[in-house]
């Protein structure tokens, strides 16, 4: 089971993220005003993605997950483990999933 859940993290974050919504995205990002709507938008989605990710990566990966965690939310913040989980609402499924 976590060698498919590393798969598909692995999968997620190099392929998806780094070949299509980074290269859709890095114009906006490089280009756009800092407090453009729209590279606030897509910042963040990053956000979220981030915390997403280090919350899954955290079983497997505790010391990288908490060092995340603490970089996002400040030294002085509790633990990874002890952060809430939010289920992802439909909308945010890829037509993949929801097919």
């Amino acid at each position: 089971m976590v060698e498919i859940v590393m798969n598909e993290l692995s999968y997620f974050a190099n392929i998806t993220l780094s070949s299509f919504y980074f290269d859709v995205n890095k114009d906006c990002l490089y280009a756009d005003r800092p407090d453009g709507i729209e590279r606030r938008r897509v910042l963040t989605v990053l956000d979220q993605t981030l915390a997403t990710m280090t919350k899954v990566l955290a079983p497997v990966l505790p010391h990288l997950a908490e060092e995340v965690h603490a970089t996002l939310h400040g030294p002085d913040t509790s633990s990874v483990f002890t952060s809430p989980w939010t289920p992802l609402v439909s909308t945010r499924r890829t037509r993949e999933i929801a097919a």
